[in-house]
């Protein structure tokens, strides 16, 4: 018996931006400006860089408390001006698996105010969805 196939066309934005190390209220506006920009075009479907947030490579300042939770803090802020066409930003997330180390280079979907992150127990879910 023959298999319908159904393809549909996904128009998907890929920023090439530059941020910061440490700098999270330039790199959130930077990533902000550049999803509306990409949704202006047509994407219905967003995809930041590695690790954009906190800037890369974070290098010793993973060691932080304070820097991991800034880090966490600009995704929540960024979830409130994301609509309804998906983000994917790259970002620093807690492993609570083990053996393992305590962070992990993470990525982040974004959509409708709302943020999903892999793997965090508790952590799945934020926002208003």
């Amino acid at each position: 018996m023959p298999v319908a196939i159904i393809l549909k066309t996904l128009k998907i934005g890929l920023l090439q931006l530059n941020s910061t190390v440490g700098d999270f209220v330039t790199n959130r506006q930077k990533l902000i400006a550049g999803y509306e920009k990409a949704r202006a075009l047509g994407a219905e479907f967003v995809i930041a860089p590695e690790l954009f947030l906190c800037g890369y490579p974070p290098r010793d300042l993973l060691l932080r408390a304070d820097f991991v939770d800034a880090n966490l803090t600009a995704l929540a802020e960024t979830a409130k001006s994301i609509g309804s066409v998906p983000l994917v930003v790259g970002c620093v997330d807690e492993n609570s698996e083990r053996p393992g180390r305590a962070l992990r280079n993470s990525a982040a979907g974004i959509a409708g105010s709302g943020f999903t992150s892999p793997g965090t127990p508790g952590r799945e879910s934020f926002g208003n969805n």
